[in-house]
């Protein structure tokens, strides 16, 4: 799982979804893929970190520009049944959905994708 920078499994009422984003080679040697500091005290990763480096040349990338710059790996089953694959860009944007619970419309970061066969919408949003 360290190669991964993000992964969710859902399961609910509109189908099944697992979402793997992999990490990216350095832009810069391309031999090194990049992740979030490490501490040089401690050894330890330093995950609220606002940037991205490569531990071979040193190479930092601001953390939104490298997160949008992924490419999201779908495997999903839409409510009607069908099943597919699909890989598309790791862009989260503002998505409205129902509640379910209160019944109210909100507003979270996600990303969305169309079944191939059945062209239904499918949304992943951030839980929390």
């Amino acid at each position: 799982m360290s190669e991964l920078i993000y992964f969710t499994r859902r399961k609910d009422e509109f189908g099944q979804v697992k979402v793997y984003v992999f990490r990216e080679k350095c832009t810069e040697c391309g031999k090194v893929e990049m992740g979030k500091p490490v501490n040089p005290k401690t050894g330890k990763v330093m995950s609220r970190s606002k940037e991205y480096v490569c531990s071979e040349c040193e190479h930092s990338v601001e953390k939104e520009a490298y997160e949008d710059s992924l490419t999201a790996s779908i495997e999903y089953t839409c409510p009607e049944g069908h099943s597919g694959e699909i890989e598309i860009p790791f862009e989260r944007r503002k998505l409205s959905f129902k509640n379910l619970n209160t019944g109210k419309n909100k507003r979270k970061p996600g990303v969305s994708f169309n079944c191939k066969t059945c062209d239904f919408e499918i949304k992943v949003v951030k839980l929390k």
